[in-house]
């Protein structure tokens, strides 16, 4: 999980730098490298986490920090150096025999998954996610697919994705101007459990679990988040370089 948490950041830098949202933690072809090194080449963001739930009976002040990152070209791909607090992250992405290939700070990251767990199988599937299909819809049009899939001998866990492209507005930020397209994300995540005894151990009722995301994308520059907003997070961009 640890590999998740780390990547998520840089996930979405990614995303602001060009174009393929998901694209360091989904996509299995080169797609995504062409759409990352078109977009801008610089961007830096003000994050915030904010409180989910009460702690000591009083909500816990959000946490702000800037986020911001660096995309360049490397032979047969590209590479983003993540900054995020002071810490240093740096995601490379080429293309090898016609497939994808992700490292992470060095290390190479395994986009799906099959092994054998506790005298079962694992099988995970990641789905593509990209999120410059947007601009292939006109408002109020809905798209919908398969983020990622996990099945053991116990359970089935599938997470799905409902996006819809609401409307267009006017964002000013420190940055500018923009006009841009409202996105509404929702991802859908059911996990169901082979034994009912086991699901209801976990407190489980084989009810999925819903998760919006709100990105405005700046119309002129594909790509280019500008704000997001989520339960748990918001981000606004700072400045950008082309």
């Amino acid at each position: 999980m640890m590999r998740v948490s780390v990547l998520s950041g840089v996930v979405f830098l990614t995303t602001s730098l060009g174009g393929a949202l998901g694209s360091a933690a989904s996509a299995t072809d080169c797609s995504s490298i062409k759409a990352a090194l078109q977009g801008p080449r610089s961007v830096t963001y003000q994050q915030k986490l904010l409180p989910v739930a009460p702690v000591g009976g009083q909500a816990s002040a959000p946490m702000t920090f800037v986020v911001s990152s660096t995309v360049r070209p490397i032979p047969n791909g590209y590479q983003v150096q993540n900054v995020t607090d002071g810490k240093t992250h740096v995601l490379k992405q080429t293309c090898v025999g016609g497939k994808l290939v992700t490292e992470l700070d060095g290390k190479r990251l395994d986009m799906g998954a099959s092994a054998q767990s506790g005298g079962g199988s694992i099988n995970v599937r990641l789905g593509n996610f990209a999120d410059a299909s947007y601009l292939k819809h006109k408002v109020g049009e809905v798209w919908t697919g398969t983020l990622s899939s996990v099945k053991t001998q116990d359970f089935t866990m599938t997470t799905t994705y409902r996006n819809k492209l609401v409307r267009t507005e006017k964002i000013t930020t420190p940055a500018g101007t923009f006009n841009t397209y409202r996105v509404e994300a929702q991802t859908i995540s059911t996990t169901t459990f082979q034994d009912p005894k086991m699901a209801a151990a976990m407190g489980q009722r084989n009810k999925p679990t819903v998760t919006t995301t709100t990105t405005w994308y700046a119309k002129d520059i594909p790509g280019l988040i500008v704000k997001m907003e989520s339960k748990g997070m918001s981000s606004l961009l700072l400045k950008y370089q082309k």
